[in-house]
């Protein structure tokens, strides 16, 4: 999934500020959490996760949460 400036992630906790890059597996984001700390937040590409399975999502999301 895509996000732009100013979407809020997990009711808040985290706003994208900016994309930093994105490659054949993933875009990286720079975040600002809500005591005001910046951070990186990297997700997978939305063609990447289209080529897998549900089996192989499903594996992907219980490893990244």
């Amino acid at each position: 999934m895509a996000w732009i400036a100013g979407d809020r992630l997990q009711g808040g906790k985290y706003t994208i500020e900016r994309e930093l890059g994105r490659g054949r597996f993933g875009i990286t984001y720079l975040v600002r959490n809500r005591n005001g700390d910046r951070l990186v937040i990297k997700t997978l590409n939305d063609d990447l996760l289209t080529s897998l399975s549900q089996s192989e999502r499903d594996r992907l999301e219980t490893m990244f949460w």
